[in-house]
């Protein structure tokens, strides 16, 4: 009696297997596919909630605060560098506008790694955030709310959807 399996038997074993992979997956029951919910990071981060108070920054001294929160080691933080040196470009002619980066890395390793991609930013803390996903920009009005949110590496859509939004919430606000 042969206890080998045959070719056939192991493709179909294969196949079986990628498929309970792909139902569990479209179904929720993959954890990749499950939305977040309330307690895990992400929940925190919602248009209409009040953003996390982050140490020596105040929302009400300007009219919009961009929050950006990065690691040096995230290739996705990396990859957005240049959409976010146009981003800083942008708001450069805003005055009531600000960009704030945040990282929980040394301040040390997030001034170097920003300056090693070209990322010059007037202010950068260290902060244990609620936060684990990188890249996440934050756009929060003068009253601390949060009005919008962009989380991971943007492609070009998504990127004209942030200078468009930025660009209007600032004019709006300066009017």
């Amino acid at each position: 009696m042969n206890l080998r399996p045959s070719k056939d038997g192991l493709v179909n074993l294969v196949i079986v297997l990628t498929c309970g992979v792909i139902v569990s997956a479209l179904t929720g029951h993959w954890p990749a596919a499950r939305p977040a919910q309330a307690g895990t990071p992400n929940a925190h981060f919602q248009p209409g909630k009040t953003a996390e108070t982050l140490p020596g920054v105040r929302y009400d001294d300007v009219d919009a605060t961009l929050v950006l929160y990065v690691r040096s080691t995230c290739r996705f933080c990396t990859a957005s560098m240049p959409m976010y040196k146009r981003l800083i470009a942008d708001l450069a002619a805003h005055p009531n506008a600000r960009l704030v980066v945040t990282s929980p890395e040394s301040v040390d390793v997030l001034n170097a790694y920003l300056k090693s991609n070209g990322l010059q930013v007037a202010g950068t803390l260290t902060f244990q955030s609620r936060n684990e996903v990188t890249p996440t920009l934050l756009l929060i009005d003068k009253t601390g709310t949060i009005r919008h949110i962009w989380m991971g590496q943007q492609d070009a859509r998504g990127e004209s959807e942030i200078a468009q939004t930025i660009a209007q919430a600032v004019m709006r606000a300066a009017s």
